[in-house]
């Protein structure tokens, strides 16, 4: 092991991997534009794993690979679909909150919950219409959204029955 490069070895063959230095990475700049609301921890955590069996793992149809966000006043909402199950979980807050709308990612998700089950701070997210990035006690994730223009999901139910006497 050296500062640029390090040799792994399991008998043969000899592999060798050269590393760069954390220096030349590039911050990635702020987000413009950005709507900033904060979520205690616990909440999001428990949304996301109330929604994740319900999404759906079709690439053809992305929207449905994801966990659908509202924020509204005083509620956080979470839905989810896969065309046959259906999940919406509705969390009230003490605090109103300004209104977010997006698609959070089956990977991005599975992230998150995994980041807050080791924080007890809000989590604060930022969101601008095409990335959103959810700010963490000592982590940052930040991801590109789904759809852009997903601001909307219409949801209905049609039911018939008929019932006959005999």
């Amino acid at each position: 092991l050296s500062k640029d490069c390090w040799t792994l070895s399991k008998a043969s063959p000899n592999s060798t991997l050269n590393l760069i230095s954390t220096d030349e990475y590039t911050i990635p700049s702020s987000l413009d534009n950005i709507e900033e609301v904060l979520i205690e921890a616990i909440t999001l955590n428990t949304a996301i794993a109330q929604s994740m069996f319900a999404v759906g793992n079709d690439e053809l149809r992305p929207i449905t690979s994801g966990i659908y966000i509202t924020t509204k006043e005083k509620t956080f909402q979470c839905t989810a679909s896969d065309g046959h199950k259906l999940v919406r979980n509705t969390y009230k807050l003490e605090t109103p909150i300004k209104n977010l709308n997006f698609v959070l990612p089956t990977k991005a998700a599975k992230l998150i919950k995994s980041l807050t089950d080791k924080v007890t701070t809000p989590v604060t997210i930022n969101h601008n219409g095409r990335e959103a990035m959810f700010i963490f006690e000592n982590d940052t994730l930040r991801y590109r959204l789904l759809e852009e223009n997903a601001r909307t999901i219409t949801l209905s139910f049609h039911t018939e029955t008929t019932i006959r006497q005999l």
